[in-house]
């Protein structure tokens, strides 16, 4: 079906007379009993329902995250329209690669953006490392699909993530979990409400978290607990609301998080020839076998003499508002974030080798790749923004300012074998060692006018947003301990994004709207590279989309059409030589998406919840520029390239019965999700193994049962049970093709798994 057949059914095909039925048999929002609720959103800075917000969002509340069973960040994968979520390959517990509609960055550097920006509380969070989340204690998670750089500004050209934390509530109170799963998994976690501290106006709600886990592919040469995939997470958070006065009010979040894990088990997939016949005489000299597999390993033996990764990350944000008026306020969000990562990563998957190389006399350690035991990476973020929010008549409003500063540094050495092929290698340790600075200005302002005339059906919105950009970068690399020429570089970037849309109100249930808006991603430099950086990458997209609650709001529709247009845009491809690996960030040339997503949900008898949901982006370069290392010469392979971690289908079907049996009340859920296959890399020129190491459709079922409600003196007890990957299917989630290496590796999706848990709150 073409996209201009969709938006007739998307905006015209709710007929007059259809439109009249609606409007006398539904009663306004929020009234109806057993109808679905009203989601508050902060999707364009100001609550508001989710169902009168004029842009494409999803909306999962924390009691829909709990009865999904999504305990990580990456839970979310494809259970969102044209929302994909992985863990980076190689990197242990810490790294996020996000995408939506089909936009996203997957190299993990500390120089390189997101194209997803994920706000927690308000505040950026700008790496993609340390955004692998234990969602606990939320109220809700929104998925923002599209360019959102008016009021979320640079790095949201794909869309954001805006996390909203649990708060104080106003009444002493408590909850307590304790679960146990697949694996050894144990997940504790705990918190308590003060409640209004006497007449102080003073709130405040603590937590405390752990999460320990084996990992789910046998390591023989390692404990369990040190097995590929095993981690031991202890967090803490603090939040206090002060309410000083009847309009002035504090609002302080802190949060704490230690981890040490191991990465998930990486395994060589595909090799050259002369990789294998290399590798493959290492038990000759008393070595481990080489192990190349096309089906996934449940047992290994990787080389076990790197300890687990340690990732610590806290920060600390205050929020103050106040309220000039009933039509006026201004609002003040200052944070400061670090995060440090200290990164053991093996990613060949195979035991200790040995064999001959070139300059060395006798046998040696050897490895297709690895990562040696002191990779460290750190960073520091600063950020301001002021807000003023108002109404005058017809009219409501945001303006602000913001402020953001970044540091960041990475020492990663590494150590690869070489093979030159007649059966001759050389050990190589490259090492990449840089520090970056960025500094971002910022001005936005965006108004809403809801005419009187129109009884507020009619919404017109304008908005725009003016950013100026400062990037450093110095650079000190090395190969063999010898240190490569270094560089420091410097630019800077302007641009101004904006946004406009209108939408109609066609009874009080069913909206349409319209939305152009642009986005904008920083340039900068990749510290692996040896170009002099790449440019900002431009969005311009636009979308129709319906909305509406039908049959006395049990029956929910959502959806949306999109084109975008991607001007510059940044591709990141992983390149290895005899002089080491890295990560090449250009500005290829130009690429359009167009697709769309759709949601639905039914209440069709009391207890019971349906819902299904579809995503589909089409993306199609224009023009990629790409220098043929042959040659010399710039030639456009647009025709040839791949857009990788691209998943052009999403899909997802649930249903949910809910019924009192007595002691409590018994909940059943099952999920569905599908998400068709992806290419990893870009270009199959400097990939030749990116067939082979392809990830394949992903089919997840789940399901969890809980029996909640169940009195016990003054508190609620809740017994759940849940499994996850009930089919077992073994998917590739992630992979790296290492070019003139010789070989291409793979990561596996985790086996099914299962547990129990039970809550208490008081």
């Amino acid at each position: 079906m073409s996209l201009r057949a969709i938006a007739l059914l998307m905006l015209g095909g709710f007929n007059t007379q259809f439109l009249a039925q609606a409007q006398g048999s539904t009663p306004e929002a929020g009234t109806t009993e057993n109808g679905f609720e009203d989601i508050v959103v902060t999707a364009r800075r100001r609550e508001e329902k989710l169902q009168d917000t004029p842009l494409s969002v999803t909306a999962l509340t924390g009691s829909a995250l709990e009865s999904m069973n999504i305990r990580s960040s990456d839970d979310l994968d494809a259970r969102v329209p044209n929302l994909s979520l992985s863990v980076s390959p190689g990197n242990a517990a810490s790294t996020l690669v996000a995408y939506i509609r089909g936009i996203g960055e997957y190299a993990p550097n500390f120089t390189n953006d997101a194209s997803v920006g994920v706000y927690i509380d308000g505040v950026y969070r700008a790496r993609m490392s340390g955004n692998l989340l234990d969602l606990i204690d939320l109220e809700r998670i929104e998925v923002l699909r599209g360019p959102q750089g008016t009021l979320f500004g640079r790095n949201t050209t794909g869309g954001a993530l805006n996390i909203v934390s649990r708060g104080p509530a106003a009444d002493l109170g408590g909850d307590v979990r304790l679960g146990y799963g697949s694996d050894d998994e144990l997940v504790a976690s705990s918190s308590i409400d003060t409640g209004y501290l006497g007449s102080s106006g003073v709130k405040a709600r603590l937590g405390l978290y752990r999460r320990q886990r084996d990992g789910f592919v046998d390591n023989v040469l390692t404990d369990a607990n040190d097995d590929p995939g095993s981690v031991r997470t202890t967090g803490a958070t603090a939040a206090v609301i002060a309410e000083l006065s009847s309009n002035f009010t504090l609002d302080y979040r802190g949060d704490y998080t230690r981890t040490h894990a191991v990465s998930n088990a990486s395994q060589i997939r595909a090799a050259s020839q002369a990789v294998i016949d290399y590798f493959s005489r290492s038990p000759n000299y008393g070595g481990a076998p080489f192990v190349v597999s096309e089906r996934y390993l449940s047992r290994l033996a990787q080389a076990g003499t790197l300890p687990p990764s340690k990732i610590i990350a806290y920060g600390n944000a205050l929020t103050a508002e106040y309220a000039v008026s009933d039509a006026l306020s201004l609002k003040s969000i200052t944070a400061w974030r670090s995060l440090s990562i200290r990164e053991n990563t093996q990613l060949d998957g195979n035991g200790p080798l040995l064999g001959e190389v070139l300059g060395i006399s006798g046998a040696v350690p050897v490895s297709p790749y690895a990562a040696l035991p002191s990779s460290e990476r750190k960073q520091d973020q600063f950020s301001q923004e002021l807000q003023v929010l108002g109404e005058a008549e017809d009219l409501n409003y945001v303006a602000g300012l913001y402020y953001f500063n970044e540091n960041v540094s990475e020492f990663a050495p590494y150590f690869l074998t070489f093979v030159l092929g007649g059966g001759a290698a050389l050990n190589i340790q490259p090492t990449t060692a840089y520090s970056a600075d960025a500094e971002s200005f910022a001005g936005f302002g965006q108004a809403s006018w809801r005419p009187s005339s129109s009884d507020g059906r009619l919404e017109l919105t304008l908005g725009g947003r003016y950013t100026h950009d400062r990037r450093a970068m110095d650079q000190q690399n090395s190969s063999d301990g010898v240190p490569l020429p270094a560089r420091s570089l410097h630019r800077s970037f302007d641009n101004f994004s904006g946004t406009a849309s209108v939408s109609y109100k066609w009874t009080p249930d069913v909206m349409t709207f319209a939305r152009i808006a642009s986005g904008y991603k920083a340039g900068g430099f990749n510290p692996q590279s040896v170009n002099d950086g790449y440019g900002p990458m431009k969005a311009l997209s636009g979308e129709l989309g319906i909305k509406a609650d039908l049959a006395d709001r049990r029956l929910r529709f959502n959806g949306t059409i999109f084109y975008t247009d991607y001007d510059d845009l940044q591709v990141t491809q992983f390149v290895a030589g005899s002089s080491g690996t890295t990560n090449e960030t250009v500005n290829a040339g130009r690429a359009t998406y167009q697709g769309f997503e759709l949601e639905v949900a039914a209440l069709p008898v009391d207890g019971l919840r349906l819902e299904a949901s579809v995503g589909y982006v089409d993306p199609k370069y224009k023009e990629f520029l790409y220098r043929d290392p042959v040659t010399d010469q710039v030639i456009d392979v647009a025709d040839q390239a791949r857009f990788a971690y691209v998943s052009k289908t999403t899909a997802s079907l649930a249903a949910q019965y809910q019924a009192q049996v007595g002691i409590g009340e018994l909940s059943l859920r099952v999920d569905y999700s599908y998400k068709s296959g992806r290419y990893w890399n870009v270009l199959d020129r400097d990939s030749p193994f990116n067939a082979a190491i392809a990830g394949g459709a992903d089919n997840d079922l789940s399901a969890r049962i809980a029996l909640g409600d169940i009195s016990a003196g003054s508190g609620k007890v809740e017994i759940s049970a849940w499994v996850s990957n009930l089919l077992n299917k073994h998917v590739i989630i992630g992979g790296i093709d290492y070019g003139s290496l010789g070989f291409g590796g793979v990561t596996y999706n985790r086996p099914r798994n299962g547990g129990v848990q039970l809550r208490a709150s008081f």
